[in-house]
């Protein structure tokens, strides 16, 4: 017979029973609903921290295009100045040789033409000299002709070698002045021609350390860019696998939880103790071990499957920054090479295999920004 105080006491255990069911089941659902906000919360969180980086990086990306389009258009204008400057020294160089020239075969012309304007004037004395010394000779000799024969014939000798002497000096004069101004003008000649030519070869080099230069810049800029990407994507990286990380803990958390509340409402018998038994033929298997696996298939796919999750992840982010570098690296040293560079010079440059550069030339090639020319790559 069942009194009024057992009564009771089994009333209030079943309110009290009941009382602790609805207060788990309303933390389980509040529970519920805090891990739900806070996983969408956390995926608002990862788009935009995606949306910003990947807005960053097209910013930069952009900015560096931009940059590299400026230094091409300088080092174009640089090399257009340069080479119109050249252009017009030379062409002033040529002109004031020219100039020159003409000067000096003009004052040859009109010394020798006085030469011989001079020389016609004193044959042309002569000439008179000698018909007025002939008329006096004739009179002379008409009136003493025997006297005076052998002292006319002597003069005349006297007189024939000097005129012979005189005309032998002025000979030689004008080939003397003539080979002296020869030599001036090739002397003249060969000093421009040195001075053009010195002149030429500083300009050359000034432009080629001018290049050296410019080229040297670019490097240093493009290194000082695929650094701060690097660095970049490595930050990147590690907020990944922070965050990675902290999602794993997470679900771990809210699988132990789940795991209490299933244990809380529907629990486990306590195991037996085993009991010492005469060693039989074919023991059949305990039945005490038969929780333990149930627990056991929980956790380990949350611990082995996060790690592959992250190395995947990991690997996938370094080959898309290698990807990235390599075709910035492969068309900045394009850029610097407007003839085209062959397959082995590329190669021989970067240091890889051929199968990846094919790869990396293949992508620019599609997205339009190198073109293959014979056996060489030109950038467009």
């Amino acid at each position: 017979m069942t009194t009024d105080t057992e009564s009771f006491n089994g009333w209030f255990s079943f309110d009290l029973h009941n009382q602790v069911g609805g207060m788990l089941a309303n933390f389980a659902q509040e529970r519920t609903e805090r891990s739900q906000k806070l996983h969408e919360n956390l995926a608002a969180d990862y788009k935009d921290i995606i949306g910003t980086v990947t807005e960053l990086l097209n910013n930069f990306s952009r900015q560096r295009t931009e940059e590299t389009s400026e230094l091409r258009s300088k080092l174009a204008d640089d090399h257009a100045s340069r080479a119109k400057e050249t252009s017009e020294t030379l062409h002033q160089l040529y002109e004031q040789r020219a100039a020159m020239r003409q000067q000096l075969q003009e004052d040859l012309l009109e010394d020798h033409t006085q030469r011989i304007n001079e020389i016609a004037e004193i044959l042309g004395s002569f000439a008179g000299i000698r018909v007025a010394s002939s008329q006096t000779l004739k009179e002379f000799l008409h009136s003493d002709r025997t006297g005076r024969k052998e002292e006319v014939k002597q003069t005349l000798e006297k007189f024939q070698a000097e005129l012979d002497a005189q005309t032998k000096e002025l000979r030689e004069q004008l080939s003397d002045d003539h080979t002296k101004r020869h030599h001036t003008m090739e002397e003249f000649l060969k000093a421009t021609e040195a001075a053009r030519t010195a002149a030429a070869e500083a300009m050359h080099m000034f432009l080629s350390q001018d290049t050296a230069t410019r080229h040297q810049d670019v490097d240093e800029f493009l290194k000082e860019q695929s650094e701060q990407q690097r660095k970049a994507a490595q930050e990147q990286a590690a907020m990944r696998q922070e965050e990675t990380r902290q999602r794993a803990t997470e679900v771990r958390e809210r699988l132990n939880g789940y795991r209490y509340q299933r244990m809380t409402r529907n629990p486990t018998p306590k195991p037996v103790a085993p009991v010492k038994v005469a060693p039989a033929p074919a023991p059949e298997p305990p039945v005490v071990t038969a929780a333990p696996p149930v627990t056991l298939k929980v956790e380990p796919p949350v611990a082995v499957e996060e790690p592959m999750i992250k190395d995947n992840e990991k690997e996938k982010e370094k080959e898309k920054v290698n990807v990235e570098v390599t075709e910035l690296a492969l068309f900045s040293h394009l850029a610097l090479h407007p003839d085209g560079l062959s397959m082995a010079e590329l190669e021989q440059h970067f240091g890889v295999t051929r199968p990846l550069l094919n790869q990396r030339l293949k992508a620019l090639i599609e997205n339009g920004k190198v073109r293959k020319s014979d056996k060489n790559y030109l950038a467009i």
